[in-house]
């Protein structure tokens, strides 16, 4: 059946890596239920921005209800990155007989988030604006791939940055945990003594059991054989003795080091080593 263009109104879902989504009705003034059950908010929740500024290549821009309103986005969720690469997707219905994603939109990945006025401004992504961008490889003398087919929270990684081929990547299949506590950025595991300093050195950790579980990765700055682990960055919320994790051995994207000595992967190293540096160049191109 096709919409009436008079009883029309778009709604979003915006739907996390991890968690449940929140569907919005924008400028619509009461909550909308769906055919199907769902339920989308309406009244001081979101309003959109201005369409002309998705056709000059602006990022769309919404508002999403109040700072401190638990019923949609939070500010502990902000910060803590649980609404990172989030997707949204957008569609059109009818308020008098609304069937969810009966006219499909456009697909966007959630972006910069920031506060004002006592409320949320997010702005959206189009995927057809994040096609727009160059390609073509980079040489550099370190790897430009990423270690493994997927990341440590299941995330699949890329075809064309997945070519070291380098698997299995946990350490276990069941989840370490905390034994000691140090500073936010430093703890001990249970299970990792015992291999070489620096074995995760850039690689991947996740919670699976705390306050921290459910939020994204993060990447471990450098490790040693006693089991300490040092985070480049702290996680959200505090990390206590108990919680379990999964982490991922890390590569530095070297090639004697890592690929050749740590992974027996020469073959498969997405770099050039060799390549002379700059300063060489200058140094002997002019003499």
């Amino acid at each position: 059946m096709p919409i009436n263009p008079r009883h029309m109104v778009q709604c979003l879902r915006i739907e996390p890596k991890t968690g449940d989504p929140i569907r919005l009705a924008l400028s619509y003034p009461v909550n909308l239920r769906m055919q199907s059950g769902e339920i989308y908010l309406g009244g001081i929740y979101s309003q959109p921005s201005a369409i002309s500024s998705t056709i000059n290549g602006a990022p769309t821009v919404i508002d999403i209800g109040s700072v401190y309103d638990v019923d949609t986005i939070t500010r502990d969720q902000i910060q803590s990155g649980y609404w990172d690469g989030a997707k949204v997707y957008s569609f059109f219905t009818q308020w008098s007989i609304p069937y969810q994603d009966e006219m499909p939109d456009r697909l966007y990945t959630l972006g910069k988030v920031r506060e004002q006025d006592d409320r949320f401004v997010v702005e959206m992504m189009s995927h057809l604006d994040l096609m727009n961008q160059s390609s073509g490889d980079i040489i550099t003398p370190g790897c430009r791939y990423v270690l493994g087919d997927a990341h440590v929270d299941g995330t699949i990684i890329a075809s064309d940055k997945s070519r070291c081929k380098v698997n299995p990547l946990l350490v276990s299949n069941t989840p370490s945990f905390v034994t000691s506590v140090i500073s936010p950025t430093e703890f001990y595991g249970d299970g990792l003594g015992g291999f070489p300093d620096d074995f995760f050195g850039n690689g991947e950790i996740i919670f699976k059991t705390g306050q921290n579980a459910g939020l994204p990765f993060k990447f471990v700055r450098t490790s040693n054989s006693a089991g300490l682990i040092v985070l480049a960055q702290s996680f959200y919320y505090p990390i206590l003795d108990g919680d379990e994790f999964d982490i991922k051995v890390g590569c530095r994207k070297r090639f004697q080091e890592d690929c050749i000595n740590k992974f027996i992967n020469g073959d498969h190293f997405g770099g050039f080593p060799h390549v002379p540096q700059k300063s060489s160049v200058i140094k002997f191109g002019d003499q």
